[in-house]
């Protein structure tokens, strides 16, 4: 099976060369933008971030965009004007890069962890509901892993039930259909996303009082009486990603082919593949993901497991008492290999 991944990967690249993870797809409008950007003198305020959020707008269907610096910044900032406050709850999930968690701590509040759902990789409802949802706990937030859609439908229902704002960590999910359904919602534009603007974030809403708040704050333009901040994403950054999404349609065919090669392998070697129709990373469930990953870079093809399981980070591994049993998540953090999943340029 290993040999035939092999020979998989350097057919979907067309390389016996070293295949990475997932690198920066830079095509020439990208380049051009930056040029034209530079050649203006303007590289932290401009047009090109403007006409990059009415993009974002257009392609995810989001009334509003707020263009930040990184996908974390959008996080916390995010958490910040949904007013979560030093000590307060947040309810996410352990197994995430743990820039999910980073943005709760930015703020002093707490995460609390949740199991997740094995089919999705996301917040699993059933450890949701048995969380136990008190008073100190201000929001709810699940992640988007790999690009797949969380179950939204019944978290929303919990959180509504409660009363608690949900905002989604969906900063892997820019090309996947539908993640977008009127919660607010986070992106990154890193460099090993499907779009990127080299460092970059986003907040998408409907709410046009959330939009103002946030740009209040990610501009430093409010009342003197209170702390700002300076999140927003550089003129520069937003021309690259201009280029980049002019692209669009391209990048996500080329990436819903390559997520069909691998699928098809999966079902040839009778193996899951959780991310079936996601095209950022793809990836299987293995017995021994380390054997597969060591045996994979020994053929110049980088590969990574799972994210380390946050809950056992030593920032947060003393939150013992807020979470639930992680059985689904260690099992994924056991089994998952992510595979090469980048557009060629």
């Amino acid at each position: 099976m290993l040999r035939d991944l092999v020979s998989l990967i350097q057919k979907i690249y067309k390389t016996d060369e070293f295949v990475p993870l997932h690198e920066a797809y830079v095509p020439q409008p990208a380049i051009s933008n930056v040029n034209v950007c530079m050649g203006s003198k303007k590289l932290s305020l401009g047009r090109w971030v403007g006409a990059f959020e009415q993009k974002i707008c257009e392609i995810t269907g989001a009334k509003y965009c707020i263009a930040t610096s990184s996908g974390t910044t959008a996080l916390t900032l995010a958490l910040k004007i949904l007013g979560i406050e030093p000590d307060d709850r947040v309810v996410t999930q352990s197994f995430t890069y743990v820039a999910t968690a980073n943005a709760i701590a930015h703020l002093n509040a707490n995460p609390s962890f949740v199991d997740i759902d094995r089919d999705t990789m996301g917040m699993g409802v059933d450890s949701l509901e048995s969380l136990g949802l008190t008073e100190n706990v201000k929001a709810i937030l699940p992640v988007n892993i790999l690009g797949v859609n969380s179950n939204m439908r019944g978290i929303s229902h919990i959180a509504r039930e409660n009363k608690i704002p949900v905002l989604v960590d969906a900063c892997q999910s820019i090309m996947t259909s539908g993640f977008f359904s009127g919660d607010t919602t986070c992106l990154s534009f890193n460099g090993n996303k499907p779009v990127t603007t080299g460092g970059g974030g986003a907040i998408l809403t409907n709410d046009a009082d959330f939009e103002m708040e946030a740009r209040l704050y990610l501009n430093q333009i409010g009342p003197v009486n209170r702390i700002w901040y300076n999140y927003r994403m550089g003129n520069i950054n937003a021309a690259f990603g201009c280029g980049v999404l002019e692209n669009f349609d391209h990048i996500t065919t080329m990436k819903y082919e390559t997520s069909e090669m691998y699928r098809e392998f999966a079902q040839k070697h009778s193996l899951t593949m959780p991310t079936p129709t996601v095209p950022w990373l793809n990836a299987f469930l293995v017995e021994n993901p380390k054997e597969v990953e060591a045996y994979l870079r020994s053929n110049y093809i980088e590969a990574r497991t799972g994210f380390p399981m946050v809950h056992e980070m030593e920032p947060f591994s003393d939150i013992t008492n807020e979470r639930t049993s992680m059985e689904d998540t260690k099992y994924i953090h056991d089994h998952l290999i992510m595979l090469p999943s980048g557009v060629m340029s």
